[in-house]
């Protein structure tokens, strides 16, 4: 699905407010929750799409963003303006089955031309990919990389020595890098509770969750969002 922010101010992944002219690209699948100001709420519009390289679109867009679903700072109107051409296909024949394709082919490329995504900067197609790419959709979750194994037909040990080769991590540290990323962003930009934020990350339980919060930052995640709040 893709998101077109245009006015602005569970189970993850948790999105939290964002500003206008952006644009959130969401896998099939995902159950995600979203967030407007109460005082200054945004509106979108959005499609669906689906197709044997739309997963390999997604994710080189997804890995060239600092947020993993989210791109910002667009100039939305071009994109509602194609969106809302789609939306207006409504003859079931094959002259609108094109025409919509052919403009979903362009708001694909000017996504990738907004975000100066060139071919050369694409990764190409691996395993090791993949599975980067499973964990960057799926780290809120509870993963156990043996079922992740069986889903990708592996053995456990070879799919940690693939990701460990070509990442420099085991998929465990890569994992929580993620979830204490978003943890982070989380506590500064929003004021859910730190239970959620522990819940919607897919740790056991608030406690576990400072735990190991702490033990990569030295400070408790309470006083890293004070300490954010006083700045």
């Amino acid at each position: 699905m893709l998101t077109t922010k245009v006015v602005s101010n569970k189970k993850p992944p948790l999105l939290s407010d964002s500003e206008s002219g952006g644009s959130t690209s969401l896998p099939s699948g995902k159950i995600s929750y979203y967030k407007a100001s109460a005082t200054n709420p945004w509106c979108y519009t959005w499609i669906n799409f689906l197709g044997i390289n739309s997963q390999n679109y997604i994710y080189q867009m997804m890995k060239k963003t600092d947020d993993i679903y989210i791109i910002h700072n667009l100039d939305i109107t071009k994109y509602k303006t194609l969106i809302d051409e789609i939306i207006n296909l409504q003859e079931n024949n094959v002259i609108h089955y094109l025409k919509a394709n052919s403009l979903l082919f362009l708001i694909l490329a000017q996504l990738f031309e907004d975000i100066n995504l060139s071919e050369n900067q694409m990764q190409t197609k691996s395993l090791a990919n993949d599975l980067k790419f499973y964990f960057d959709v799926n780290y809120a979750e509870k993963l156990i990389l043996k079922d992740i194994a069986k889903k990708f037909g592996i053995h456990p040990n070879y799919l940690t020595r693939i990701f460990h080769e070509k990442f420099h991590l085991s998929p465990k540290q890569y994992i929580m890098q993620l979830k204490l990323k978003k943890a982070r962003s989380l506590l500064i930009t929003t004021e859910l509770s730190i239970s959620i934020i522990a819940s919607s990350l897919g740790f056991d339980d608030q406690l576990a969750f400072s735990r190991t919060f702490k033990k990569e930052f030295s400070i408790s995640p309470s006083i890293y969002r004070k300490y954010y709040a006083e700045k």
